[in-house]
């Protein structure tokens, strides 16, 4: 006689069923086997949904049987899934804001305060900790791509293999997949596999991790997977972005290392008051300065990545930041390294630029002096990536 078994995995995101014969032999085994396969985990034990107690053998298998099973992997726990209908109130991060379809930032934003049950507010933390626990798919990623992986051979292929499998993973979660969860799985996987995602030039100079390149890169692939239909523009928060604009992007933040961290906990107001502080102390760069620049920091990188935020608007909103001392410590704290070796590195590949430079025809020989290369290298660098040249040659003083 067959027993009809409803199995779900211990995100609570795939639910199926497995038909099996009560009399098989081994059928706990057998059981963990098939679903194991059906959900492409590796299951080694059965829960129950509703409270979380042990299933461990063919005979309580049978008892339960109508009941909703869940299949945990040798790390996994059981979390329960609170409900309750009592009705409360929650301010909501400036995180969660982030995280929603739009990205937009306005610097009189307030705290938002929204209504929820109990049971949303439980299920939201459950979620939360289901992204917070997601890990890299090793399991479906072929034996080709894994060996780069631990080798660390770069190559595009692989690159987008890892991208793929971790945006299906993470959208059989949830179709609206939090950012958050993908800077963690992209801090996951460069901590597990360093030599296959850094950052490096034209010489196999190493000028960052590739954390913050593989999180747009998953980010890229989540919103491609979330197209309605295929289209030529892509869109950041409100705003529409071509996709040159969006390689531009890329460009502009390859080697950074820590280009849009998270929003303080601290709260939005408090972050305010602490920029209005620091934005009236431009006369004077001291250790109380640099303090309130580092608390911060992830309000000023969320202000400039936005799309539309010019230099202009980043005057008015950080006055701060122009200063020199400050574009030092911003570009330290950016890159995770000393902006004294930039000038060396720019010297270092002026030959490379003038190739560049060439081949884009942007000149038609290159010049003999150093100091015109250095002003052709700035041309060539601020017409690839659609910046105005007065960007880069702005006076600090």
């Amino acid at each position: 006689m067959k027993v009809l078994f409803k199995i779900w995995d211990c995100r609570r995101a795939k639910k199926i069923f497995v038909p099996m014969e009560d009399e098989e032999s081994g059928l706990y085994e057998q059981l963990i086997l098939k679903t194991s396969e059906k959900l492409q985990i590796h299951g080694t034990r059965f829960v129950l949904e509703s409270d979380g107690t042990r299933v461990d053998d063919d005979e309580v298998l049978k008892i339960v049987s109508t009941q909703t099973l869940i299949l945990l992997t040798k790390t996994e726990e059981w979390e329960a899934l609170l409900a309750t209908t009592a009705t409360t109130s929650i301010v909501a991060s400036i995180n969660e804001e982030k995280e929603s379809a739009s990205d937009s930032f306005s610097s009189t934003s307030e705290d938002l305060v929204v209504a929820k049950t109990t049971q949303e507010i439980a299920n939201s933390q459950i979620s939360k900790h289901m992204w917070n626990t997601l890990e890299i798919p090793c399991h479906r990623l072929s034996k080709e791509v894994l060996g780069n992986c631990e080798k660390g051979i770069r190559q595009k292929s692989s690159l987008d293999s890892v991208a793929q499998v971790i945006i299906d993973a993470a959208r059989e979660i949830s179709l609206h997949v939090p950012t958050y969860a993908l800077k963690r799985v992209a801090e996951k996987v460069i901590a597990k596999y360093p030599g296959m995602f850094k950052d490096v030039d034209d010489d196999g100079v190493v000028i960052g991790d590739g954390t913050h390149t593989l999180y747009k890169k998953l980010c890229d692939r989540n919103a491609y997977m979330c197209r309605p239909f295929k289209r030529s523009r892509s869109v950041v928060g409100n705003e529409a972005v071509s996709p040159q604009q969006i390689k531009r992007q890329i460009n502009r933040t390859s080697g950074c290392q820590n280009c849009d961290p998270e929003i303080s906990e601290e709260g939005l107001d408090l972050l305010m008051h602490k920029k209005a502080l620091v934005n009236n102390m431009y006369l004077e760069f001291n250790a109380e300065t640099r303090k309130l620049l580092d608390e911060t920091y992830s309000l000023q990188r969320y202000f400039i990545n936005k799309p539309s935020t010019t230099v202009e608007d980043i005057r008015k909103e950080w006055p701060i930041l122009f200063i020199k001392e400050a574009i030092c410590w911003h570009y330290n704290k950016l890159m995770n390294q000393d902006i004294g070796q930039l000038e060396t590195a720019f010297l270092s590949k002026l030959d490379k630029f003038m190739q560049f430079a060439l081949k884009k025809k942007y000149i038609t020989a290159p010049p003999e002096h150093e100091s015109d290369k250095i002003k052709i290298s700035l041309i060539a660098i601020s017409k690839f990536l659609g910046d105005d040249l007065g960007i880069l040659l702005m006076d600090a003083s």
